[in-house]
């Protein structure tokens, strides 16, 4: 209710007077309803630039309840409340009733959770998704090893799914088999890998068919990657996105183009930018090993990029500036004292199953390592969030002087 009444209320259009991923993800949806096919909002033409899941569902909600903002809103607001049922869940497993309860309540009033629900972006559903995933390979990591590898399949199967909401999800393929490896469980490892790999290409396949017919090459999830890429890898580069950066990419595109508005153009586009990035890289070393850190502080420095999201669609809430400069501060404030009680969290040894919480940080550390390796913005730790909850719990639950719950048990390899 806290996620539908402020996304209602805000109002924010998608776009509004300007072009962002939130008009493609609009426009887009409704050219899925009327004409059954992903093509650019922009050009027209068939295109991989974003993974269509979202805009997919996007459009099953328009179809249902009216291709209006307040459908986008509404979705939010129901994927919001997932999950948080579902760092409920998790919490039961990992920290106990009361652990859990504390958990999400972190997570329910999470300032820059609830004012994302206004926006027709793809972080509130990808959250969720990522969420869901940590549900069931915890789940997962306490069967009987022998009896879970049809489990995995299934497993992977919904992360490929959720790589065609965001591509970086197909990397998440990696993280129960990396947890099973860092306690030693190398064949138990390699087998739960074989088994997600499997599970992801089955559904990934129709979308690579389709990409494989358009650009005559495999594009698993989107033709993105040299633009994303790019971004953290360039002379100019400082660890994240900058209007200076964004005037940088277009001069080289121009100097490198024209690139026509087509499959073909798209593709040659992505292939130019990626070479230019691998370039720099290869060339700049230390450059290269000194932005590490720099893309580490962009992808969790503040908790208040929704602010940016909010400027060009026309909010009727806060719509001054001093406003929104309030409510960023108390974000970020919030942000700044469950992150502090997360690192706190972290380092106590765990009372729960040694397994699940292996599981958990190795979805973190995966999460980080993706960004250290191409470019960080606030707006990429939003997954994170549900795991900060849980992990501050940990120290709440510590402070207040809960006794321990009684832990599941854990299969060996």
């Amino acid at each position: 209710m806290l996620r539908l009444a402020w996304g209602l209320a805000a109002g924010v259009t998608p776009g509004g007077n300007g072009i962002d991923d939130a008009l493609w993800y609009h426009n887009g949806a409704q050219l899925i309803l009327r004409g059954g096919s992903y093509v650019s909002p922009f050009t027209l033409q068939p295109t991989a630039m974003w993974p269509p899941g979202y805009p997919a569902v996007l459009a099953l909600g328009y179809r249902l309840f009216g291709a209006a903002p307040a459908t986008a809103v509404a979705l939010n607001a129901v994927f919001g409340a997932v999950t948080c049922w579902l760092v409920w869940r998790l919490g039961l497993r990992l920290v106990g009733a009361k652990g859990a309860l504390v958990a999400t309540a972190l997570l329910a009033a999470f300032p820059s959770h609830v004012f994302f629900a206004a926006l027709t972006l793809s972080e509130t559903f990808f959250t969720c998704l990522v969420s869901g995933l940590l549900l069931a390979a915890v789940a997962l990591g306490e069967r009987p090893a022998p009896y879970a590898l049809g489990g995995w399949l299934l497993w992977g199967a919904a992360a490929g799914a959720t790589g065609l909401v965001r591509s970086e999800a197909v990397l998440l393929t990696a993280v129960p088999a990396l947890a099973l490896a860092s306690r030693g469980a190398w064949r138990s490892s390699a087998r739960v890998l074989g088994a997600i790999v499997f599970g992801a290409l089955l559904a990934l396949a129709p979308w690579m068919v389709r990409n494989a017919r358009l650009f005559g090459v495999i594009v698993p999830t989107s033709t993105s990657f040299g633009r994303t890429l790019w971004i953290g890898h360039n002379p100019i580069a400082r660890g994240g996105m900058t209007v200076a950066i964004q005037g940088a990419m277009q001069a080289l595109l121009v100097r490198q183009g024209p690139f026509p508005w087509s499959p073909a153009g798209e593709l040659a586009m992505d292939r130019a930018l990626r070479d230019d990035a691998l370039a720099f890289a290869v060339a700049n070393p230390l450059r290269e090993l000194a932005l590490v850190p720099a893309r580490i502080y962009h992808l969790f420095r503040g908790d208040h990029v929704w602010q940016a999201w909010y400027e060009p669609g026309t909010p009727r809430i806060a719509p001054s500036e001093g406003a929104r400069r309030l409510l960023g501060r108390a974000a970020d404030v919030y942000y700044g004292v469950v992150g502090v009680l997360a690192i706190a969290g972290w380092l106590l040894p765990p009372r729960a199953p040694a397994d699940g919480w292996r599981i958990v940080k190795t979805l973190a550390v995966t999460w980080v390592a993706i960004f250290a390796a191409i470019y960080g913005d606030p707006r990429f730790h939003q997954v994170l969030l549900p795991i900060g909850c849980l992990l501050a719990s940990v120290a709440v639950i510590r402070m207040a002087g809960v006794p321990p719950r009684t832990p599941h048990a854990i299969s060996a390899d």
